[in-house]
């Protein structure tokens, strides 16, 4: 029989996340996308927030939009505070698990103050949960609502220049961050693609199941994504990786979910590993 290499395992674990999809060198940015998508349907976990980061034409709305079909997310090129509470309703009943702003620049290219109560707002939905909400319209009531996730997109320059100021609010730890740039090769393949007139990939409805879907995570599972938390909080200052732990549990057992199961396999535990080159949020990953 034959004895499967470390690069075999991870090819077939790989096979968990994957789906068709004609964006070149693309391919592990939409499994992650995808996988988070899915952990708004796990019980006993918060649906993860993302924000991809890369330069100017590097498809990182087209990640994003790849799935705009799909029933539980919201799309938005821009959007303020006050207008989040029409949403409530769908909030309130699990019908919305994550809100897609596909262009981050734009809202925080608003009035100091209003971007700031929008991020405030986010960051609240995201993580905090509210009590209630005052402003100009009146008193809101946010109380016991679940928390959703936020899919950001946003350029390496603006990143870096809103980076510290997201330490220091507590916000960046919210969501993970996939920084990602091209090398020669594939800025090579995509020329090659656009002369010969491929078309981007068709809109996608990802299949997701009824909310609250119990996934087991067993302890020496448990243990490994502890150990892959404690390996992130030592690359950033100042945080304990809570949320980051948090974040990857929630991603194995979407992985799970995703394949069917409703038990975490050794095989997700493989893909999440593979993923952390992507979490870094301190350096490009090149594609």
């Amino acid at each position: 029989m034959a004895v499967k290499t470390g690069k075999s395992k991870l090819k077939e674990a790989l096979s968990i996340a994957s789906k068709k999809c004609d964006l070149i060198r693309l391919q592990d940015i939409i499994q992650i996308v995808r996988a988070i998508i899915w952990t708004g349907r796990v019980s006993g976990e918060n649906a993860v927030s993302l924000c991809l980061v890369a330069p100017q034409e590097s498809a990182k709305s087209q990640c994003l939009l790849y799935f705009y079909e799909t029933e539980t997310l919201r799309y938005f090129s821009d959007i303020t505070a006050k207008p989040l509470n029409a949403l409530k309703r769908d909030i309130e009943t699990k019908k919305l698990r994550h809100l897609v702003l596909l262009d981050l620049i734009q809202i925080m290219n608003h009035q100091k103050s209003v971007a700031n109560r929008t991020l405030q707002r986010l960051a609240g939905l995201m993580e905090e949960g509210q009590a209630a909400v005052a402003d100009a319209g009146g008193v809101e009531e946010w109380k016991g609502l679940p928390k959703i996730g936020v899919l950001m997109a946003l350029t390496p320059s603006y990143y870096l220049d809103q980076r510290a100021r997201w330490y220091k609010s507590g916000f960046i730890t919210r969501f993970l961050r996939v920084w990602f740039t091209y090398t020669d090769t594939t800025i090579d393949q995509v020329h090659t693609a656009i002369s010969r007139g491929m078309p981007l990939p068709q809109q996608h409805k990802e299949e997701l199941p009824e909310d609250a879907q119990l996934v087991t995570l067993h302890p020496a599972q448990a243990e490994a994504i502890e150990g892959l938390a404690r390996s992130h909080a030592g690359t950033e200052v100042g945080i304990y990786g809570f949320r980051y732990h948090r974040q990857q549990r929630a991603l194995a057992k979407a992985l799970a979910l995703m394949d069917s199961r409703h038990e975490v396999a050794d095989k997700d535990i493989t893909v999440i590993s593979s993923w952390q080159r992507y979490f870094t949020g301190s350096r490009p990953v090149e594609i």
